[in-house]
């Protein structure tokens, strides 16, 4: 189901099927938590403020956000999307012909929060800050892979693979 690349843009305009609304999962407002889910989930993102905040500097501007999600069960990261343009649309859409200007989506770095992988990025950043950052730049490019998309520097991410496991 929904394989074409005009399948979301449909979407969009029927918008429900039924009385069901239509979600992309891969959308930031996707909501299937309980109130105290939701609630610890955001007192944990409060906590993590300025790891986040470090995170988001060692990617410039490749995200608008990081943070501590619950809705995902093995993986350690995602990639979502804020506002209109999903991931998805963003392909579509620089895929045209005659796209001169090249739509971006607002992308925001999801970690598992449940993950052993979030237990390490909080002890690194207390240590330290200079692996921090590799860690996050690996993290977006495994982020970047699992979501079909490509990686800016492959050598960097190759490098940055080595570094991190002969550490």
């Amino acid at each position: 189901y929904l394989t074409e690349n005009v399948d979301e843009f449909a979407l969009k305009i029927m918008n429900e099927y039924e009385g069901k609304k239509f979600m992309n999962v891969c959308d930031q407002s996707l909501d299937l938590d309980s109130e105290d889910e939701k609630k610890a989930l955001e007192e944990e993102n409060k906590q993590f403020e300025e790891l986040f905040s470090y995170m988001k500097e060692a990617l410039g501007d490749k995200v608008n956000a990081v943070r501590f999600t619950n809705k995902l069960s093995n993986h350690p990261v995602c990639l979502t999307s804020e506002g209109g343009i999903s991931l998805e649309m963003e392909k579509t859409l620089n895929a045209m012909p005659g796209a001169d200007q090249k739509v971006k989506a607002q992308l925001v770095l999801e970690i598992n929060s449940t993950h052993a992988v979030a237990e390490k990025l909080k002890s690194i950043y207390d240590n330290d800050k200079e692996a921090l950052a590799k860690y996050t730049k690996l993290l977006y490019n495994s982020a970047c892979l699992i979501g079909g998309r490509t990686i800016d520097d492959p050598l960097e991410h190759s490098n940055l693979i080595c570094e991190l496991i002969t550490k």
